[in-house]
């Protein structure tokens, strides 16, 4: 939501996201047209829930402001 002219979001929706995002990861990295490859799922959700902790720091650090983790995440 915007407030005096700063974006800022909700943290417990942000997590959602991050935690819905991994899980969606590991589905599609254990997807295949024979037996679903369990092993490349496990590895692609252990990277993207990597990524999420190290964005949920970054969102922590940035006071919830979307300025503040764009300029934390590069963007």
């Amino acid at each position: 939501n915007r407030w005096e002219g700063v974006a800022w979001f909700e943290r417990e929706a942000f997590e959602d996201l991050l935690g819905w995002a991994a899980v969606l990861d590991a589905i599609l990295a254990a997807a295949s047209p024979g037996e679903p490859d369990v092993a490349a799922g496990r590895a692609a959700h252990a990277r993207a829930a990597a990524a999420a902790a190290a964005l949920t720091d970054a969102a922590a650090a940035a006071g919830y402001r979307l300025d503040g983790l764009r300029e934390a995440a590069g963007a």
